[in-house]
This record gives C-alpha cells, sequence and structure tokens, in this order.
C-alpha cells in the first residue's frame, strides 16, 4: 500500500481471508475506537463488497461493489458497520480504516 494512505492513521490494518461463498465481518475501528469514516480495501483476487449495518443483514447480499485486484479502493461507510465479501476466488482482503 502506498506510504501516503497511511499519514495521519494510528489504525491497525484487518486482513481478511475470503472464498467465493459470502461471508460478513466487522470493520476495523479507527485510532479513536469508532467505526472509519472511510477505508481503504486492497484484494489479491478479485473480490465483491457490500457495506452493511449488522452482518445478519448482509448474510442474504447479492450484489455488490467489485474490488480488482489491480484497483484497490478507498470508501466512504456512510455509518456501516459490516462488510460482506465474497472472491470470484479464495483470496486475501486488507481493509485499513483512514483518519479524516
Amino acid at each position: 500500500m502506498p506510504e501516503a494512505l497511511r499519514i495521519g492513521s494510528d489504525s491497525t490494518e484487518e486482513t481478511l481471508h475470503v472464498t467465493p461463498q459470502s461471508q460478513a465481518w466487522a470493520l476495523p475501528v479507527n485510532a479513536a475506537g469508532r467505526n472509519p469514516r472511510r477505508i481503504y480495501i486492497a484484494v489479491d483476487s478479485d473480490t465483491y463488497i457490500k457495506l452493511g449495518i449488522a452482518s445478519s443483514a448482509l448474510a442474504s447480499a447479492t450484489v455488490g461493489c467489485l474490488v480488482r485486484a489491480s484497483a484497490p479502493m478507498i470508501l466512504n461507510t456512510g455509518g456501516y458497520s459490516h462488510l460482506i465479501t465474497w472472491g470470484t476466488s479464495a483470496g486475501t482482503v486488507n481493509i485499513t480504516p483512514l483518519e479524516n
């Protein structure tokens, strides 16, 4: 990950291991212990993601945003606390909460 994206961030990066089946995860908190406003997401294989309020509400998600292995992204979480992932193949998702 480019070092510039870590400026001002004391938060911990979280690594998730995804499979072709959907999985729900709580978003990592920022340095203040709150849900982050923005997250940096990088993947090693194409992975679909969707943000939501609770993991149980996301279990039936079938539509999401595709994160490409060649194109990490920064997302505004919109106050959501959970993320569901499902990969096109097994892989890894790195999530870093960004500070304001």
